[in-house]
């Protein structure tokens, strides 16, 4: 097997896990392993490496989204509100930079965004 595409990649790629919850947390831990990665999350408490969201965005050109994605049920919906806000911000600074969405969303949800982020390509990755 040629491994010539998996070493370009592992030595070019870096990778952001935005989110340190229970998937975020073990995506970075794998993820280390192999590739350039650096964590984030908006409660210092849960040990990422950069101290803010634009210090993962100036470092990395593939982002993983673990963020919490809780469901009302009140209004019957989840509330993806700091998925998409994180998304846009990521965009707006990062044109073509990929990302991955590992939150649980409803369907059409990936679509959605990518239409709010011509410029990046969205991806659904589901949780595990």
């Amino acid at each position: 097997m040629n491994s010539w595409p998996f070493l370009y990649y592992a030595i070019v790629m870096k990778i952001a896990v935005i989110g340190l919850g229970f998937v975020g947390k073990a995506m970075l831990d794998v993820l280390a392993s192999c590739f350039p990665t650096i964590g984030f999350d908006i409660d210092p408490a849960k040990g990422g490496q950069a101290a803010t969201l634009e210090e993962a965005i100036s470092f990395a050109d593939h982002f993983l989204l673990c963020l919490p994605t809780n469901y009302d049920d009140a209004e019957g919906r989840f509330d993806t509100t700091s998925l998409e806000e994180t998304a846009l911000a990521i965009a707006t600074k990062k044109k073509g930079a990929v990302l991955v969405v590992k939150s649980t969303v409803p369907m059409g949800f990936c679509a959605s965004l990518q239409t709010k982020c011509p410029e990046n390509p969205v991806l659904f990755c589901p949780e595990f």
